[in-house]
């Protein structure tokens, strides 16, 4: 659903949402994106997880098939044929058009476009990298004029 000015450069997202796990390994930040996409997907939002290479593209999308044995999500990676229909789309380039209902950052810095996405979630690991990195995330965010919400999240 598009708001008046959606298009416009000016446009903020509603929402941005920063999940502090409380472990650092890649693979806990992934699987747990991977649960906000599924629950996101199921409340009937488009879904955008944007990583910062082809390699970690190719990742996510393999776990995205196995993370929960018991259903599916339905995604696609951008610039295949199964990606005009999917709901849900993993890509290393900024959000396109149709899916920029629900952003899920795993990038290192704030995505190329992500104001103009609709709803934004930030994972953070437990690692001082991480930790770093978040911080200088969520100042880009406040300089925006945008104040974070903040999750601890235990996994």
């Amino acid at each position: 659903m598009s708001r008046p000015g959606y298009n416009d450069c000016s446009v903020i997202p509603r929402r941005v949402d920063f999940y502090l796990l409380n472990r650092a390994d890649e693979s806990s930040r992934f699987g747990f994106a991977c649960v906000v996409a599924s629950k996101a997907w199921q409340q009937g939002m488009r879904v955008y997880l944007q990583v910062d290479s082809t390699e970690t593209e190719g990742e996510l999308d393999d776990l995205l098939w196995r993370f929960q044995a018991a259903s599916f999500v339905p995604h696609a990676r951008v610039g295949t044929p199964e990606a005009t229909g999917s709901p849900v789309l993993v890509g290393c380039e900024p959000a396109p058009q149709g899916w920029r209902e629900m952003l899920i950052s795993l990038t290192p810095a704030v995505p190329e476009g992500a104001a103009h996405c609709e709803r934004v979630a930030d994972f953070i690991g437990d690692g001082e990298d991480d930790r770093l990195a978040g911080r200088e995330r969520y100042k880009t965010w406040r300089a925006m004029g945008i104040t974070p919400g903040t999750h601890d999240i235990r996994i």
